[in-house]
């Protein structure tokens, strides 16, 4: 029976990625063998399920594993040289850089509502619009959803937060956010509930309320929290 051992904790889905890559690779783990659900894994790994979520998107994004909504997830083949290697991951795991964007952001947004001007209130629209579009195409916008959350640090008018607001937004483009989140977005509601909070946030910030607009930013963001991280798996 295959064996995990407990993970240190830091840096914690790169260390199960480690692991799980040198059982496949000794032959331990052969392909097409189904991996142990979630919370077996986190389990046997000692460790929270959203650091195995985030284990297993990065292993999927290496090539090294298959994931199949609704069966689970599954050694695959793959030819000499199409596995990729460690250092095309990131080191911010997306519960990291989650966490990091609702300490910031709900303080930024408050500070859009009191100074946002009505160039800053057309650009927030039309980021929304963006979003809007894409939806009508089946497509969910990940560029128009991270440029809205730019926009919102750039009518604060503040320099120093709108560094930092970019900086934050841009870690939307590592790869295992993206994988992550397209996941997510598989799942049915999930895009059309987003664009709605984006539009609420947006409303919010148009009627200069800073607390409303604090209100409907920390609701987003830990919904999102929840929803990339929530229980249900199969079993």
């Amino acid at each position: 029976m295959v064996s995990f051992q407990p993970i240190e904790p830091r840096r914690i889905y790169m260390r199960i990625v480690d692991q799980i890559r040198a059982m496949i690779e000794s032959g331990d783990l052969r392909t097409g063998q189904r991996l142990p659900s979630e919370r077996a894994l986190a389990e046997q790994f000692k460790v929270s399920r959203p650091s195995v979520r985030e284990a297993l998107s990065a292993l999927e994004i290496l090539g090294l594993v298959d994931s199949q909504h609704g069966d689970g997830t599954y050694v695959r083949e793959a030819a000499p040289g199409e596995r990729l290697t460690l250092a095309t991951l990131d080191d911010i795991s997306p519960m990291e850089l989650l966490r990091a964007r609702e300490a910031i952001e709900c303080s930024i947004v408050r500070m859009a509502a009191r100074e946002a001007d009505a160039r800053d209130l057309a650009a927030l629209r039309e980021a929304v619009r963006e979003m809007k579009a894409a939806f009508k195409r089946g497509e969910y916008s990940m560029e128009a959803d991270r440029e809205f959350h730019v926009r919102i640090a750039r009518a604060t008018h503040n320099t120093l937060l709108l560094d930092v607001g970019e900086h934050a937004a841009n870690l939307m483009r590592q790869r295992l956010w993206h994988a992550i989140t397209a996941r997510n977005l598989q799942r049915p509601g999930r895009a059309a509930k987003y664009i709605r909070e984006h539009r609420r946030i947006y409303r919010a910030i148009a009627r200069h309320n800073e607390e409303a607009a604090f209100q409907e930013m920390r609701g987003h963001l830990q919904g999102v929290i929840q929803d990339l991280f929530e229980e249900d798996e199969t079993p």
